[in-house]
């Protein structure tokens, strides 16, 4: 039986598969951006030609796939992306642009701040407020959520990630959010951070107000790579 392993690169898909004594055959193809899975069935193609079998035998010999890409990454990186809103916290939409008070080079005064994940005319407060305990301080207001996604959808966005203060505790506030931009804005894909982060220490600051729009930023891009097609709007962020 072989275990075989499946480096998906921007430039080029990389195979390796490994047989019962622990022998390794290697093959190297073209990635093909515009559906990866491509790139990947020409591999295992060259990888049986190389051990003498057809894929259809190799995969019926091979009890484990192992696969990797770099396509987020990659995405990340060049600046690619569906465009993104972020709705949180009245009073906290700054948060994710002074991260945690720190820079690469802390003394000096002149260092550029780096390129916003989302930029801030995208960054849009909703009035309301869960307390760290859970308890509600002050209900989700329908008027100042409407008005946000009008907003949103004024800049035609194309995913929107939701960050509410201590959702961790109490989602309740930030799934009502996404029935909402669902009504509004059917073919936009929602991110909500109570998904992503559930863990009180990096629940309220830098970390989850970065992770969660990045999530949704680089959801097209994993699902082409993942699936060769397009993901189902709504679909990031859902329990």
């Amino acid at each position: 039986m072989y275990r075989i392993g499946v480096d998906v690169g921007g430039t080029f898909t990389d195979l390796v598969a490994v047989d019962d004594f622990g022998r390794a055959t290697l093959n190297k193809v073209p990635s093909t951006p515009a559906d990866p899975s491509i790139g990947v069935l020409d591999g295992l193609q060259l990888l049986a030609e190389t051990l003498g079998l057809d894929r259809s035998e190799l995969l019926a010999e091979t009890d484990r796939i192992v696969h990797g890409t770099t396509v987020a990454t990659n995405a990340l990186l060049e600046r690619r992306g569906a465009k993104v809103g972020l709705l949180t916290t009245e009073g906290h939409r700054d948060v994710i642009e002074m991260r945690e008070g720190l820079k690469d080079d802390r003394y000096n005064l002149r260092l550029a701040p780096p390129e916003q994940l989302v930029p801030r005319k995208l960054r849009l407060g909703v009035r309301e407020r869960m307390r760290a305990d859970g308890r509600t301080e002050t209900p989700l207001d329908p008027t100042s959520l409407d008005r946000a996604i009008a907003a949103l959808e004024r800049e035609r966005v194309a995913a929107v990630a939701v960050c509410y203060l201590h959702s961790w505790r109490d989602p309740s506030h930030e799934r009502a959010t996404r029935e909402a931009v669902g009504r509004a804005l059917p073919d936009t894909y929602v991110a909500l951070s109570s998904v992503y982060c559930r863990r009180s220490r990096s629940s309220n600051g830098f970390r989850r107000r970065s992770s969660t729009p990045m999530s949704v930023r680089l959801c097209r891009a994993i699902w082409k790579s993942s699936s060769g097609g397009s993901p189902r709007p709504g679909m990031p962020g859902r329990p």
